[in-house]
């Protein structure tokens, strides 16, 4: 939540900042865990067991 687009992008539909908040609660009750591998998989050392996952973009 540091980004340049987080800054950004605090009333998009749909996903904006207050919603990445939110999920983030969903995830992590304690921030301490905030640099668990599954919360960003991008700097995770390895992928072996991890779940399979469908990942959607757009624009």
């Amino acid at each position: 939540m540091i980004t340049q687009s987080y800054w950004k992008y605090t009333d998009t539909p749909m996903c904006n900042s207050k919603d990445m908040r939110k999920y983030l609660k969903m995830y992590v009750k304690d921030l301490d865990e905030s640099k668990l591998p599954y919360l960003s998989l991008a700097e995770a050392p390895s992928l072996i067991g991890q779940p399979s996952a469908c990942i959607e973009t757009a624009e």
